[in-house]
């Protein structure tokens, strides 16, 4: 096994699960801060995912980087850009789909095909947190009927290849590649790819042993883009609770309510408490069963339950929710959802939180506790990032891994380079 598979499977030890749980820590190395793996919750899923859950498309899966590669060794690369990746995934999210609704059965293969693959002529999609690619198909109105369904990735390759385009992922569980043939229309495809000139983006892996310490398949940049600068404040006013509460089971004509000191106001109806503070900050929790509930609702059905009360939280109209975790451990019966803002495509991460707006359910499907920042960003000015191969050296300095400019949101908003490991 060599040392690129160590690091995609060393990335996946704690997680095991169906995507990152991410635990934001101190300052490292000047601005540069680590994104770290956190411990994985009791047992978690072994699976991957169940499939089968009907839901509404959503934006909750988006890639984050893109490269597409219209000759061998050619890359387009696109991050860091909400405009750019919006437009990039338009013109490939039915290519996408209907890849993984027509894929057959996966092969693993080795790193060799997968490497291959991305420096060969095609696309590449990176959403950052692994997905279960049931639920990305049928985002994408599809749906898979191989036993890819099962699993979770968060990197895609559409290759074109003399067979047709082969759909390539790397699975989350345990970090292998696989392939598996499409029903896609390769000239077709090839015709998309040529509509773009490469414009100096590579791989950390076709840099040879330079950068070996760094994520192999890190999507780099030439130049990247301004950011926007970022102002947050609280969008939720008083206004809003009449349509939050229904969001959580309660109802303002039957609750009893109350006021904390600190202006925190505090409702609650039966089982369930809901308490919102002057900050923009939303608890929930009900009362849970004394024992853990059966597993009977997929998780596609659990995230699309999630985005709906999301979705309909008060947020300004320059952020995005991105899903960056979806676990289920069967110790205690209950999974965990949650969603992070996105501006400009670019993270927002919030201290030692596990995400802006963090959900869990019973393996029935009952919402059970929930923990949410509301915020609003707006843009003053723009600012220029540190260069990405700066960025790559204080990473390698620091030990290595994954590197993602992200916004730190504690008041007031910076911006920065931050290590996921």
């Amino acid at each position: 096994m060599d040392k690129r598979r160590l690091i995609e499977q060393g990335k996946n030890v704690l997680i095991v699960a169906l995507t990152l749980s991410a635990l934001y820590l101190s300052g490292v190395i000047g601005t540069i801060q680590d994104y770290v793996a956190g411990d994985s919750i009791g047992s978690v899923i072994q699976q991957e995912g169940t499939g089968g859950a009907q839901h509404e498309p959503g934006p909750a899966a988006q890639p984050l980087a893109m490269m597409i590669s219209p000759s061998e060794n050619a890359h387009h690369g696109v991050k860091y850009d909400g405009d750019a990746l919006s437009e990039v995934y338009g013109w490939f999210t039915a290519s996408l789909g209907e890849a993984l609704g027509s894929s057959g059965e996966p092969v693993e293969v080795g790193l060799d095909d997968w490497e291959r693959a991305l420096s060969g002529r095609g696309v590449f999609f990176d959403y950052l947190y692994p997905q279960s690619m049931s639920t990305l198909s049928s985002w994408l109105g599809t749906e898979i009927s191989s036993g890819a369904s099962t699993h979770t990735s968060r990197r895609f390759c559409l290759a074109v290849e003399d067979s047709g385009v082969v759909l390539y992922y790397i699975r989350d569980y345990d970090g292998s590649p696989y392939r598996c043939e499409t029903a896609l229309n390769a000239e077709r495809l090839a015709e998309r790819l040529d509509g773009y000139a490469p414009n100096g983006a590579v791989f950390a892996f076709e840099l040879g042993s330079r950068y070996s310490d760094i994520d192999p398949y890190y999507a780099m940049l030439e130049a990247l883009p301004e950011v926007p600068v970022l102002e947050a404040s609280n969008p939720l006013t008083e206004a809003d609770v009449p349509s939050i509460l229904p969001l959580f089971g309660i109802s303002d004509l039957v609750a009893s309510s109350y006021s904390e000191d600190d202006g925190t106001a505090v409702y609650i109806e039966g089982d369930n408490s809901l308490r919102i503070s002057p900050d923009g900050e939303i608890k929930f929790s009900s009362v849970r069963p004394d024992e853990a509930a059966e597993l009977t609702v997929g998780t596609g059905a659990i995230i699309s339950r999630a985005y709906s009360v999301a979705s309909q939280l008060p947020r300004g109209l320059n952020s995005s929710l991105q899903l960056t975790l979806i676990q289920y451990d069967w110790e205690s019966g209950e999974y965990t959802v949650a969603f992070d803002y996105v501006v400009d495509g670019v993270q927002v991460c919030f201290g030692e939180r596990r995400g802006a707006m963090v959900f869990k359910y019973t393996g029935e499907g009952e919402l059970v506790e929930a923990e949410i920042i509301c915020r609003s960003y707006t843009e003053n000015g723009s600012q220029t990032p540190m260069p990405e191969r700066q960025a790559l050296s204080l990473v390698s300095e620091a030990g290595g891994g994954e590197p993602m400019l992200a916004y730190v949101d504690s008041g007031a908003v910076s911006l920065t380079w931050v290590i996921k490991r």
